[in-house]
């Protein structure tokens, strides 16, 4: 798992705008962009492949991100539901794109 991507995901809990920019985001593909996009900007490599990692394995994601702080609302609620996003995602010639 992503050094980077833990470390960037522990920054946006602490920032709210950020958050909420992110959580608005609904394609899939625009999020992992812009997922990329702000984390390059604080100097995280986060690559679409962590991102993908992170999703297949949502839970153990959090955990390793959140360490021992309680989980926030959203983020039970995402647990709760069994999924991050409605939409998969993977890889297909080099690209993110959603299954089909």
């Amino acid at each position: 798992m992503s050094n980077d991507l833990i470390e960037f995901y522990r920054a946006v809990r602490g920032d709210d705008a950020l958050r909420a920019k992110l959580s608005a985001i609904i394609d899939p593909e625009e999020a992992a962009e812009a997922i990329m996009a702000e984390a390059r900007a604080r100097n995280f490599a986060v690559s679409a492949e962590d991102i993908t990692a992170a999703l297949s394995d949502f839970g153990g994601f959090l955990k390793a991100a959140v360490n021992d702080d309680e989980l926030n609302d959203d983020e039970l609620e995402l647990v709760a539901a069994g999924s991050m996003c409605r939409t998969r995602l993977h890889f297909k010639d080099g690209e993110l794109v959603p299954e089909a």
